[in-house]
């Protein structure tokens, strides 16, 4: 009987301390707020929500009636506001401030009953409302804040607890004071694929001057280059810069003039008789050069019907294939009739 009734006070006590080690970790505070400022819900608590302490005067029999007073006396939202350093602030909204005198805060952050005082800022009034909003400084948003206020129809001091959850970002009516760190983005590949590219020092082929069969001015016939024979053109323009009768100076002032004209004719005529002489030849390459890509196309395609990549005839290629193929079939069907044979013959034996 004593060894079992040890066992079992083990027992009761593993789970004991099983239950005691859920319990504080189920209340150690996680701060999982980053830089920005968040809109809270503000709860009060007339006893301390983790130890059930009731600090208040009425104790546990005005339990009832002072939870009702504090929910009356505190704003249901809070803003929580942490900063790019990681500083958190909370602000809260006491109502009823023409009842209210000299409101004063602590902070317990380890959430066991054990508080620190800290200073508060008013960041508005509002008169019509008659609400004031009390912004202080804590080590994260899972603190819990309690509240010293005079109650001037009750005539004492009344205290209460208030916590903070359910963060939207947002800041609400109230008045925000951090201010939110810009991330730091990098270009995507998306951005960089859009940039425009380098333009080329290269010239552009667009930019050549258009090609034309006119012509050319009498100035340029000395650099024009033709496919009729050099001789034929040198002979002309020689015979046109030879210098003739034209050409020289004469005692009677009309006949040089006539001269002139004289020159540019001939010169017109020499260019005229350089484009007439070079379009023949230029039809002529290009008919030679389609007669060219016809008879290789006409020899690709027949060396595509009659032959295979390894040179040798496709029909003769085929063929093979066939009979190789009709060979195999032959073979299989005689040994199929063989083995019906051998298994016919075995079974005549085994009647005998």
């Amino acid at each position: 009987m004593k060894h079992i009734a040890s066992k079992m006070i083990r027992a009761l006590c593993g789970i004991t301390a099983m239950l005691v080690l859920a319990t504080g970790i189920a209340f150690i505070p996680a701060n999982a707020l980053d830089n920005g400022i968040y809109l809270a819900a503000a709860t009060p608590h007339y006893q301390h929500p983790v130890t059930g302490m009731i600090e208040d005067s009425g104790g546990e029999k005005s339990k009832v009636l002072g939870q009702s007073m504090t929910e009356s006396a505190l704003h249901n939202e809070a803003l929580v506001e942490v900063d790019p350093a990681g500083n958190t602030y909370i602000t809260v909204r006491l109502n009823l401030m023409d009842n209210i005198e000299h409101p004063a805060f602590s902070v317990d952050t380890a959430r066991n009953g054990s508080f620190t005082d800290v200073s508060s800022s008013v960041m508005q009034e509002d008169l019509t409302a008659n609400t004031t909003d009390f912004r202080m400084q804590v080590r994260d948003e899972n603190v819990i804040l309690r509240c010293a206020m005079y109650v001037v129809p009750m005539g004492r001091d009344v205290v209460f607890y208030i916590t903070v959850s359910d963060f939207n970002a947002g800041n609400g009516s109230f008045i925000p004071s951090v201010e939110i760190a810009s991330p730091v983005t990098q270009p995507s590949a998306a951005e960089i694929s859009q940039t425009p590219e380098q333009p080329s020092s290269e010239p552009s082929q667009a930019a050549e001057p258009p090609r034309t069969s006119a012509a050319p001015a009498p100035a340029a016939v000395s650099g024009v280059q033709s496919s009729a024979p050099e001789s034929s053109v040198s002979s002309r323009s020689s015979e046109a810069s030879k210098p003739g009768k034209t050409s020289e100076p004469s005692k009677n002032p009309e006949v040089s003039k006539k001269s002139e004209p004289t020159e540019s004719s001939a010169v017109s005529k020499a260019g005229e008789t350089t484009s007439a002489v070079s379009e023949p030849s230029e039809q002529s390459s290009r008919a030679e050069s389609s007669k060219i890509l016809q008879s290789s196309d006409s020899t690709e395609t027949a060396g595509l019907t009659e032959f295979d990549a390894q040179g040798s005839e496709v029909k003769e290629t085929s063929d093979n294939t066939n009979a190789a193929i009709w060979v195999i079939i032959g073979i299989a069907v005689v040994a199929a009739v063989g083995i019906i044979v051998f298994i016919i013959l075995r079974k005549g034996k085994g009647a005998k």
